[in-house]
């Protein structure tokens, strides 16, 4: 938007050290060949800045080969993605299990030892999947229907009717029937629950949700669900609010009080105070239904579970949980059912990655789905109920109808992100914590925290939200103070702060090698044959960086064109909002800003999704503070908002209607950024049709 704006920050210092001591300036003499000879040696360039060095001149290779323009969304760039398993009814002689592969927009039949027996194309990015009168339901992240399935044998095939529709823009999280047999969903894309009856063709009832819906299930006649963004958990009788957010619920079977576990990230506030990451560590909470009352708290992480998406009760005193940045499966068993006392917890090795997990039959063993590895994980019990060896991988790609080219600097890179494997020396003690990315990044989007950045402006602390990891290649320079230039010195600090409060003093400069000795599991990543030193785990970060873009918008995805009100509203944001955020495919690259004309098509192509970042390198100075910068803040890529809730680098905004309420128009046309609605006649606040449309066109990015 049009405001008065400074080009983000400064000079790199050997450029200011070079000026400023260039020989032969004009008027200075020449040196004599004895003070030559007399000269000092320059001191040679450390380790860290000859790998800066080389990282940046490779990036800028790689960004000049680099169409913009044309750089696929993210949704299908990470292989097979399996998210989902569950159990089928059936001869429990030969057991079967439906998958959901995420990556490969694939529901597939799997026998009990993890081998395809047939796959069928599904809604993009499937994510939910539910058993109902003999026929499978599947719903997913990036087309608003529902697809149903039958068996024939061994063979999936599409029901009649083949799928239902959902309202425009449904993004579906989670699904699950409550006690009257009406299906409930998960609609993370407009924060919503959308009820339905399975039989009949009725369109789904919607009900409003709290930011984020990300799991729900039956709780007696009601429903509980969970919301990733707002960190609560709420059912009809209570709301469950955490400091930040709930990756995963589990309900308590009975005897004993209605009780859920809980998984999710310390109920602390984040800390980015003394250049690290304080408070970050994975804990299970026991709350009590009833009243919320907290029975149990355990930190996960100083057990070796870091990031847990699944858990389950095996028992009304026994629970399960895995780490999906770490490699331990865990379980934890009280005396009584009040989770009264210490718990006694048992561990046994796994594989990081977990989304789901199956139980085999008559308890023999467990079958789970992992996303890092794009396999299944299988291990059988022994006689004492038990396993002691890490489990293997059994890789879906073998036999997908899609090839995964990634190669083995990427897949770390991966890992890097989405294990500990970027800190591996960090422990739990005190406000130190086990490291990874998505701490803060789930998914590599938002996770709706605002936090301390450690810095104060003016007498007041400064707040900042979790931004989006997602997209980083082309929208540099890089977060909010805008002070990583590139992406070569972005992650060169990130390794650093990563690792500033490592166990180990010799890991606290982020420099250390890699090893499978340290992280068994890495022996079994595809490609694994070497310790990996510290300027290739720079360059496989910046890998994955560059490889993980955008997902396309299920706004977008499908369509040819705008709405009527839609152009309308990218009207307005020429008029209003395109100034600041301008319409470029390279936030700091000028030559890269797309005329109006182009938008449309290019917000609507497929498969790259909205390929233009809405964002500039300047920084942007409006009434909403403290600044997290002297010059305001870095204008702000407008991609995916949905994602990265709540609004404005301070989280101060709760809606787009609140971000389009709070523009301030002056006399000049110059648009500033404010808080709270006007008066409706007002002349500095834009009209309720243009808001509107503005809201409708942002929806859309």
């Amino acid at each position: 938007m049009r405001r008065k704006r400074k080009a983000a920050g400064e000079p790199q210092r050997w450029l200011i050290a070079s000026a400023l001591i260039g020989v032969g300036a004009c008027g200075a003499p020449a040196p004599s060949s004895s003070a030559v000879e007399r000269e000092p040696e320059p001191e040679p360039a450390s380790v860290h800045e000859r790998t800066r060095a080389a990282l940046e001149a490779w990036e800028e290779g790689v960004r000049e080969a680099t169409d913009f323009a044309a750089i696929p969304a993210s949704d299908s760039r990470f292989g097979a993605d399996p998210h989902r398993i569950v159990a089928l009814p059936g001869d429990e002689g030969s057991p079967r299990f439906a998958v959901l592969e995420r990556g490969h927009d694939q529901l597939s039949l799997v026998d009990a030892h993890g081998q395809v027996l047939s796959r069928a194309p599904t809604v993009h990015q499937p994510t939910s999947l539910v058993a109902i009168d003999g026929a499978l339901w599947v719903a997913g992240l990036g087309d608003a229907r529902l697809d149903r399935f039958t068996l024939d044998g061994d063979a999936l095939q599409a029901a009649t009717p083949a799928s239902r529709p959902l309202p425009a823009g449904a993004s579906i999280r989670d699904a699950t029937l409550d006690a009257s047999g009406a299906l409930w969903l998960a609609d993370e894309g407009s924060h919503r629950l959308l009820e339905l009856a399975p039989r009949g063709d009725d369109p789904p009832r919607e009900h409003p949700s709290c930011r984020g819906p990300l799991q729900l299930e039956a709780l007696g006649e009601g429903l509980i669900h969970s919301c990733l963004l707002a960190h609560r958990v709420h059912t009809e009788a209570l709301d469950i609010t955490h400091d930040g957010p709930i990756w995963a619920f589990a309900l308590a079977p009975p005897p004993g009080p209605e009780r859920v576990a809980l998984v999710g990230v310390e109920d602390h506030p984040l800390e980015r105070a003394e250049g690290g990451f304080g408070y970050i560590d994975s804990f299970l909470f026991v709350r009590e239904l009833s009243e919320g009352r907290l029975l149990a708290a355990v930190n996960l992480s100083a057990h070796g579970v870091v990031t847990p998406k699944w858990v389950r009760w095996l028992s009304p005193t026994r629970v399960a949980v895995t780490g999906y940045a770490s490699d331990v499966w865990l379980e934890l068993e009280w005396a009584t059912p009040d989770c009264a006392g210490e718990p006694t917890v048992s561990s046994r090795p796994w594989l990081p990655g977990t989304t789901d997990v199956a139980a085999l039959p008559e308890g023999r063993g467990w079958l789970a789905t992992n996303a890092l590895f794009d396999a299944l994980v299988r291990v059988e019990l022994d006689d004492a109920g038990t396993w002691t060896e890490a489990p293997e991988p059994i890789f879906l790609d073998a036999a997908a109808p899609q090839v995964d080219e990634r190669s083995f600097e990427e897949r770390l890179g991966e890992l890097l992100v989405f294990t500990t494997a970027m800190a591996p020396r960090n422990d739990a003690e005190g406000k130190r914590s086990r490291f990874t990315c998505e701490a803060c990044h789930f998914e590599g989007r938002g996770d709706g925290r605002v936090h301390f950045t450690g810095r104060e402006r003016e007498g007041q602390r400064v707040h900042a939200r979790s931004k989006a990891i997602l997209g980083l290649f082309p929208n540099r320079p890089h977060f909010s103070r805008a002070l990583d230039r590139t992406l070569a010195t972005m992650v060169h600090a990130e390794f650093r702060v990563a690792n500033r409060f490592s166990a180990d003093p010799d890991y606290r400069e982020g420099w250390f090698t890699l090893d499978a000795d340290e992280l068994p599991w890495l022996a079994q990543v595809p490609g694994w044959s070497a310790p990996v030193d510290p300027p290739a785990l720079r360059r496989a970060l910046m890998r994955f960086f560059m490889r993980a873009s955008m997902p396309q918008n299920p706004r977008a995805r499908g369509r040819s064109g705008y709405t009527e009100l839609e152009r309308e509203g990218a009207e307005a944001f020429a008029a209003r909002c395109e100034g600041c955020h301008q319409a470029r495919l390279v936030t700091d690259d000028p030559s890269t800003r797309q005329d109006f004309e182009r938008w449309e098509a290019l917000i609507f192509a497929e498969p790259t999704g909205s390929s233009i970042v809405w964002a500039s390198e300047a920084y942007a100075q409006t009434s909403i503070g403290p600044w997290v910068h002297d010059e305001g803040a870095r204008v702000a890529s407008l991609r995916r908002l949905n994602l990265i809730w709540p609004y404005f680098t301070t989280g101060e905004a709760e809606s787009l209607e609140a971000v389009v309420e709070g523009v301030r128009v002056g006399d000049d046309g110059a648009v500033d950024h404010d808080l709270g609605a006007l008066e409706p006649n007002d002349p500095r606040g834009l009209g309720v049709a243009e808001r509107e449309a503005l809201v409708a066109f942002l929806r859309l990015l």
